[in-house]
């Protein structure tokens, strides 16, 4: 099936919500089955009305390509980085070292925090989606790189100019690398603006 127009929008809204799965799957695999139940309650958040949290509220909204983002950093502990996005998480636990919380709803835009052994091992932002498409309102916006050039509605293309050795897929995905197997990825639903910023370590799976 082909995606233009409309159906175009849905197909990467989808195509967005299964690279977010996918991801968590593995992270669920490599991280024992207790983060099954975490990785599908991350993948559900997408299509679920409402996550009954407020959105993160860092006290710095900045976003470092593949280092760090809103203040929370791959390694750090993870009350630290719970604390920089203002203890307002919904969070999933099966211990105070290994929880996932979410923040914000899926209309107002949304964002999750992973921690593994005690330390953020991912953390992800959402933009706001209303009637199968996204929008770029809301709170989220605020989190942007120094420069505000990049960010939630922000064009692709330019991560891809400020980082030419960056990995690129199908015009949807761009994939900033950085120290210790942290990279920062940047997905897109329509193939031209940033619709999620996910900071992650690879080096688990890898």
């Amino acid at each position: 099936m082909s995606c233009s127009g409309r159906k175009g929008i849905c197909c990467g809204v989808q195509f967005t919500a299964l690279l977010s799965y996918f991801w968590n799957m593995l992270i669920a695999n490599r991280f024992r089955a207790l983060w099954a139940a975490a990785a599908a309650f991350g993948a559900l958040a997408l299509t679920s009305t409402a996550l009954a949290a407020s959105p993160p509220n860092p006290d710095d909204p900045t976003i470092v390509p593949a280092e760090s983002i809103g203040g929370v950093s791959i390694g750090q502990a993870g009350k630290d980085a719970e604390a920089a996005w203002g203890d307002a998480g919904n969070c999933q636990a099966n211990d105070e070292d290994n929880r996932q919380c979410n923040y914000g709803s899926v209309k107002k835009g949304s964002a999750s925090l992973l921690v593994y052994k005690g330390t953020a091992v991912s953390a992800s932002i959402l933009a706001p989606l209303k009637n199968r498409e996204f929008k770029f309102t809301g709170p989220l916006m605020d989190f942007r790189t120094a420069q505000g050039d990049l960010g939630l509605g922000s064009k692709l293309a330019k991560v891809e100019k400020a980082f030419p050795g960056a990995k690129v897929i199908e015009k949807r995905q761009v994939t900033v690398k950085g120290e210790g197997g942290v990279e920062m990825v940047f997905f897109s639903s329509d193939k031209k603006h940033i619709t999620q910023v996910v900071l992650r370590d690879r080096s688990p799976i890898e």
